[in-house]
């Protein structure tokens, strides 16, 4: 039975904050997971022993700071679902206003990185593969200038399996000898694809990852806002009609 002018009573209103908090509780566990896989990627990235080593020979850095990007939204949204933890528990209506602030925020943040990781990270991308070509051809023209150079090369295409930046034509057109590394060592078979495929490639899976985790994240964003919004309202409610809202 509801109150005088409309407001329903105290237990309707108790019940509709439990129902509330019943849905939030699991969803700001959940996202908090999530955050932490992305988080958790991102790390095995950055220090990742061979594409670390890979990185630093190239000088090619792109792809870290797109990750960077990502830990930085994973961080964030973490530690919002925590303080929005705390908000549900302890019915801060004031803390629930900040954490439906701070998920719109890092729900852009985090649409911004799932953009520029896939721009950055996947094979299909030619802004990616445009340059990467534009480091691993470097690498050919110093082949017999840089050990360095032709040590991470060599690395690189045994390890992806792949051949120069284009192909074995990449030597062949510099007048360069092409490296057994070129070839499988199995079947002896000269590698089809060049490196900025290949490599490409290689790091799509993690891509795909993080931008995949990053869209499912904002989904729930999208829900976790609304039902705090409805949560919030109800709250006041209560509160200017019955007093301090204790569970």
């Amino acid at each position: 039975m509801g109150s005088e002018y409309g407001v329903p009573d105290a237990d309707n209103l108790d019940r509709r904050i439990t129902k509330y908090k019943w849905w939030l509780i699991p969803m700001q566990i959940i996202m908090l997971i999530l955050n932490l896989v992305v988080f958790a990627i991102c790390i095995w990235i950055r220090f990742d022993l061979d594409f670390r080593r890979w990185v630093w020979d190239m000088d090619w850095y792109t792809f870290w700071y797109c990750t960077y990007v990502n830990m930085v939204a994973s961080i964030f949204a973490a530690a919002t679902c925590i303080v929005g933890l705390y908000g549900l528990f302890y019915d801060r209506t004031g803390i629930i206003a900040f954490v439906q602030i701070m998920t719109v925020i890092v729900g852009l943040l985090q649409f911004v990185g799932a953009t520029v990781i896939l721009i950055y990270g996947v094979e299909e991308s030619s802004t990616l593969v445009t340059e990467l070509e534009d480091y691993l051809i470097k690498l050919v023209y110093d082949w017999d200038n840089d050990p360095k150079a032709a040590a991470v090369l060599k690395q690189i295409m045994e390890y992806v399996g792949c051949c120069g930046s284009n192909g074995v034509e990449d030597y062949i057109n510099n007048g360069k000898p092409v490296p057994v590394e070129c070839r499988d060592m199995v079947t002896g078979n000269e590698y089809a694809n060049g490196c900025k495929q290949e490599l490409a490639w290689y790091i799509e899976p993690w891509a795909a990852s993080i931008a995949g985790v990053n869209m499912g994240i904002i989904i729930f964003d999208i829900i976790d806002f609304a039902i705090l919004h409805k949560l919030r309202r109800v709250i006041n409610i209560y509160y200017d009609n019955f007093g301090e809202y204790y569970d």
